[in-house]
């Protein structure tokens, strides 16, 4: 929900149905993965930290359901949605308010730019960040009591 002007602290899931099959690719079914923003932005190197420090991104709601919007009545049914979120802009780094640590605040979904850059140079540094958000932590639930937390100010 990086769209909004706040995003949310955290998340919370509470498994109400487990499926007790496999998925598709062997793995137990209602698997969720959470990536650490913060074990990316530490796996940079110096000088993209440096880069990152000045920068800002836009989070777009639009971007982020531009598959519901594009379907038959989409943008109809989801009019409300977007009035209500517009276009924001967070700083593509941002500080975790009790651990101090710094973590990458973009994701594939919602950012649709960097600020200032043309579209193939904001392309290219945002699919770069992605791609570097492989330090990830997985949670797979037991049963349908089973509860966990995402620390939205960065893990």
């Amino acid at each position: 929900m990086t769209f909004r002007p706040c995003p949310p602290l955290g998340s919370i899931l509470h498994g109400i149905i487990v499926p007790s099959e496999p998925n598709e690719d062997g793995g137990q079914a209602g698997d969720t993965e959470f990536f650490s923003m913060s074990a990316a932005y530490e796996a940079l190197d110096g000088e993209m930290k440096a880069k990152l420090a000045t920068l800002s991104a836009e989070h777009s709601f639009e971007k982020g359901f531009a598959e519901s919007l594009a379907a038959p009545g989409g943008r109809e049914r989801l009019k409300d949605m977007l009035e209500q979120n517009p276009p924001v802009v967070h700083p593509v780094l941002r500080t975790h308010p009790e651990s101090g640590r710094t973590s990458l605040f973009v994701n594939g979904l919602f950012t649709s730019h960097i600020v200032g850059m043309d579209k193939a140079e904001s392309d290219a540094l945002l699919a770069e960040l992605c791609a570097s958000c492989d330090h990830s932590a997985s949670y797979s639930p037991s049963d349908a009591a089973s509860v966990t937390h995402s620390d939205g100010g960065c893990f």
